[in-house]
């Protein structure tokens, strides 16, 4: 394990899973990745991979459900009741603004049999989909998803392989997290936010992040130039009780991106 990695990894007051790998050499490091956390939002990977590798139309129009409204992230929530939303545009906001709503409008349209029938044909062992988002008829939602680093790291190194997805779902994927609205994993970075979404720096960020009370996570690959890291990490600490933007878990995540792009991106 590398020696700064740990040192980060070790001011935090809580549990930490990672994997952190070059996707060019081959370096890499890991910690506690098999460890199964609350999954958060990064669980919305799984659905997008699922419902792109089976080929669906994304034309179909599905109603803005009632029942279906989800509180926490996304727009969905607070617009008209019956309105039609393509696949396409339910994909595109459950990752671009991590839309609860939209998650919930997919997970009923494909049955959680649907998504577990993936993890279990893809080998992503450690993860299970088996409850709504924030949704009105549990009372207590936040174990009910779960995952791993290792998981994470899988699907994304299989994304990005191309093993997981041909084309053009593949880029189609590659797209969405590309628009992803949440960039914790660069935010100690020397980077511009506005000029990386506007492509006037080089580097390029596919990415999903996910937030719980007390559970902070962000993965995704991280390409500038010829060169592509991968990154995997998640965090649960009993004193992490807010989601303010600066708490322990966040500052994790802006320390090993940093880690990060130094050793290999800058």
């Amino acid at each position: 394990m590398d020696k700064e990695l740990l040192e980060i990894t070790g001011r935090f007051p809580g549990q930490v899973g990672l994997v952190a790998e070059d996707l060019v050499s081959g370096e890499r490091f890991s910690l506690e990745a098999a460890e199964v956390f609350p999954a958060a939002s990064t669980m919305k990977l799984f659905v997008l991979g699922a419902i792109l590798e089976a080929g669906a139309d994304l034309t179909e129009q599905l109603p803005l459900l009632a029942s279906e409204l989800a509180s926490g992230s996304g727009v969905l929530k607070d617009l008209t009741v019956g309105s039609l939303y393509s696949l396409r545009d339910l994909l595109t906001l459950m990752i671009t603004v991590s839309d609860n709503t939209a998650t919930n409008l997919l997970l009923e349209r494909f049955g959680f049999p649907f998504f577990q029938d993936y993890l279990g044909r893809h080998g992503f062992s450690q993860t299970r989909i088996e409850r709504k988002l924030s949704h009105p008829g549990s009372a207590d939602w936040t174990g009910a998803n779960l995952t791993s680093p290792a998981d994470l790291a899988g699907f994304l190194r299989g994304l990005w392989s191309g093993q997981l997805l041909g084309e053009p779902a593949r880029s189609l994927a590659l797209d969405i997290l590309r628009r992803q609205h949440y960039l914790n994993l660069i935010q100690a970075l020397p980077v511009d936010g506005d000029q990386i979404e506007d492509g006037e720096d080089p580097l390029v960020v596919y990415s999903k992040s996910g937030s719980l009370r007390r559970a902070r996570h962000d993965c995704g690959i991280l390409v500038r130039g010829n060169r592509s890291t991968l990154l995997a990490v998640m965090s649960r600490a009993d004193l992490d009780l807010s989601f303010n933007s600066v708490n322990p878990g966040a500052q994790l995540l802006w320390e090993v991106g940093a880690w990060a792009y130094r050793r290999w991106l800058s």
